[in-house]
Formats: structure tokens, C-alpha cells, sequence
């Protein structure tokens, strides 16, 4: 988990916990009742390493720096942590509930009201923090608001295959029928119930890849069409990479969508314009020199740039569309030298420091 001072934010891996309702006396966590009532600061561990590699959420308040510790309030640490407070005033006593805690809570009294059972899958199990359940009956789902106790204010009838729900954007990814849809926590839909599959591509952004009769586009929250939906692929295989090479194997640089028609490859901006035409043989160099220990590489973050492969020979073009090397080499690949990472062209087997290259061609 990483919070920064000064900052609303959060950056969090999620884990799926299994301890029981907690119980902490009051002067172990807040220095006054009115504080665990009102809005009481809870000090966090932090942590710095790879944060790109975190799923983010917005908090209410801003992370604050007090004698060189940082805090968050009360309702931020909920959300954080996927907890819920209930406070005892008279016993000053904080309880603490955990994400499982509750499900098998409400798994054993929601058979009750007709229901064959709630979600097992942990993403939908936090929505409980919202007063929501994700329900099911039969083989359907639906999600109930259990906000006012009586378990009959649906949200989503039961009649979905599948529901699955995204945190950072409220939303539930639904199946009916095969299809796949976008539909926001108060109900109303975002993307039409008509894909084969739908995948989140950036949640800053609201674009999502989506998937009819085998062809992949891009589209907007409100279903705009950005990228036509007429490619074999949209991103690369990031596992062929290094860890922590590719972020994002559908978004590199916040802009650029690597996409494959008829086994040839091209780059798109997010707005479907071209960066690099759809006619070169592949995105991306991967290692097959004899004797030589180099890393896969398709990214180049000193430039913002990415590799392109044309008839066996690799060569660099950067977001904005710029050729910055021609494919005329044999190879790009980086070394990590003393925790820096130096990158190569490679030519009839000698080496030669890109930053050398790029500082010629000018």
C-alpha cells in the first residue's frame, strides 16, 4: 500500500484477507472518542517500490505528515484496507470488520430471503462496504442494496451469468447471454450488453478494449468508438518481457495502442489515429543472440519509444510518431548496469550505446 503526503490518493495490491472481526481498545488507536467518531486518524505503513504496478483510488482527504508519520482519516483507512468501523461509545471500544468477516455474515442469512448464496469472488465481496451484495440465485447474479436491512432493493435483478466489480470505477462488468456489458453502480449502463468481451485498458482514461465476432476495438465510457473495432489484437504478450518493462500491454506512454490486423502490426493513438501504419512483422525485440544475455525489449522510456521490427531488422519510433531510428538494426535490447538501464543497437555483432545513435542522427 503507498500513500503520498499531500495527496488524496492511494496505491494498493489487492489481498485477500481472511482475519476476523478485529477489536482494538480506543486509546490504541484514536486519542479521544470524539475522534473515533467523528474522524479518527489511523497511522498507515507505507511502501515507495514499483507503484506503477498498484491499482490507484481517490480518497476523501488528503494524506497528512504529523511528527514524522504519515496519517489518514478514518473513512480514507476503510477504503484502503477494505474494513469497516463500528465504534462503541459507551464501551469505547472500535470493532473492526473484515471483507470476509461480513460475507460469510451475510452468506448465512441471505438464503432467508430466497437467495442461493453471494459472490465468492473477492472484488465483488468489497462492495459490501457500499451496503451492496452481489447475490445470486440459481445460476443468475444480480446485486442487491442491503442499505435499509429488508434485502429486496435491487440494483440488478438476477439475471446475469456473470457480474464482476471494478472498485476504481464503480462499475460491474456483466454477462448475459455470452455478451458482455458495462453498467455503473447506480444501474445505469455504460457499454451496451453486446460483446464478447470487454477489458479495461486504462481507468484513468475510461477506455476499454472490447471484443465482437473476433475482431477488438477500442471504446469510451459512453461506447464512443475510438478504435474501430476491426483488429485481430489490440496489446502485446507483456510476459514475454521483463518485469516492470511493460505497465501496460495495451497502453504504452499513455497513448499509444499497439494493434495487429492480417498478422501485421501498427500503433494507434487513443483517438484511433495512426502513429505507425498496421504493415511491419512485429512490435518488440526478443533475445536470440547466440552467447549474449540481454533483456527482451519493446519499450523505450528515455524517448518514449517502441520498438518495431520490418524484415528482421529493428528500429524505434516514439509516441509521437517519429522515427527515431530506422529499422536497419539487428537488434535492440537494454542491459541493467548498476541498477540503470543502458539500452543497444546492435549491427553485424557490434554494439553500440543508443543515446551514441540518437546523438549522431542529430
Amino acid at each position: 500500500m503507498v500513500f503520498h503526503y499531500g495527496s488524496n490518493r492511494i496505491y494498493k495490491l489487492e489481498a485477500n484477507t481472511t482475519n476476523n472481526n478485529l477489536e482494538e481498545e480506543n486509546g490504541n488507536t484514536t486519542n479521544s472518542k470524539n475522534e473515533a467518531e467523528e474522524n479518527a486518524t489511523v497511522q498507515v505503513e507505507t511502501a515507495t517500490k514499483n507503484i506503477e504496478k498498484y491499482a490507484y483510488y481517490d480518497m476523501g482527504s488528503n494524506v497528512k505528515f504529523i511528527n514524522n508519520k504519515l496519517y489518514i482519516t478514518s473513512n480514507d483507512i476503510q477504503k484502503a484496507c477494505n474494513i469497516s468501523f463500528a465504534y462503541d461509545q459507551e464501551e469505547q471500544i472500535i470493532t473492526i470488520y473484515t471483507v470476509p468477516y461480513l460475507s460469510e455474515y451475510y452468506a448465512s442469512i441471505i438464503s432467508d430471503y430466497g437467495f442461493t448464496g453471494i459472490s465468492d469472488i473477492y472484488e465483488n465481496q468489497k462492495i459490501i462496504l457500499k451496503n451492496m451484495l452481489v447475490v445470486k440465485r440459481g445460476d443468475n447474479y444480480g446485486v442487491l442494496s442491503i442499505a435499509d436491512g429488508t434485502f429486496e432493493n435491487y440494483i440488478l435483478g438476477t439475471r446475469y451469468q456473470e457480474i464482476i466489480y471494478n472498485e476504481i470505477l464503480d462499475e460491474f462488468i456483466v454477462t448475459s447471454n455470452n455478451q458482455k456489458g458495462i453498467i455503473g453502480i447506480d444501474g445505469v449502463q455504460k457499454i451496451s450488453v453486446n460483446y464478447n468481451d470487454i477489458e479495461l485498458i486504462n481507468a484513468e482514461q475510461q477506455i476499454y478494449c472490447v471484443e465482437k465476432d473476433g475482431f477488438k476495438g477500442v471504446v469510451d465510457s459512453n461506447e464512443k468508438i475510438l478504435i474501430n473495432i476491426e483488429y485481430n489484437d489490440i496489446g502485446v504478450d507483456d510476459k514475454l518481457y521483463p518485469v516492470g518493462h511493460v505497465d501496460n500491454r495495451m497502453l504504452f506512454f499513455n497513448n499509444c495502442v499497439p494493434v495487429m490486423k492480417d498478422n501485421k502490426w501498427g500503433i494507434l493513438d487513443i483517438q484511433g489515429n495512426v502513429i505507425l501504419p498496421v504493415q511491419y512483422d512485429g512490435l518488440g525485440f526478443i533475445n536470440t543472440l547466440q552467447g549474449k544475455s540481454v533483456n527482451n525489449t519493446i519499450l523505450v522510456p528515455e524517448i518514449e519509444g517502441v520498438v518495431m521490427c520490418q524484415n528482421g531488422k529493428y528500429g524505434i519510433i516514439d509516441k509521437q510518431g517519429e522515427i527515431r531510428v530506422l529499422p536497419q538494426f539487428d537488434a535492440v535490447y537494454y542491459i541493467t548496469t548498476g541498477g540503470e538501464d543502458i539500452y543497444y543497437l546492435e549491427y553485424n555483432g557490434q554494439a553500440e550505446r543508443l543515446s551514441v545513435v540518437l546523438s549522431r542522427a542529430s
